[in-house]
């Protein structure tokens, strides 16, 4: 079991990874997506097969929206934080 603890992070650093994210799995530049996770968990290539990279509408969701999605593997910056976006 590990420690978890919650990052207070803004809208636009939320916005701007979940679509960082997304950017490099368009681009299918997988060294930096494991270069930037730390996932030893969870498998790259699943994550790809499993995912439809195409995301809309993004700046109007809701901070629980965003706040789920960052807390998802590979888009969290490290598997010990949950995320809390603030305005």
């Amino acid at each position: 079991m590990s420690i978890k603890s919650t990052k207070e992070v803004t809208r636009d650093w939320a916005i701007q990874r979940i679509e960082l994210i997304y950017d490099i799995c368009n681009r299918q530049e997988y060294r930096e997506l494991e270069a930037i996770s730390y996932e030893s968990d969870y498998s790259i290539q699943d994550f790809i097969y499993q995912n439809h990279f195409y995301i809309s509408g993004i700046d109007s969701w809701t901070n629980n929206m965003l706040e789920d999605k960052l807390d998802e593997p590979f888009f969290r910056e490290s598997i010990f934080d949950n995320y809390a976006v603030e305005w």
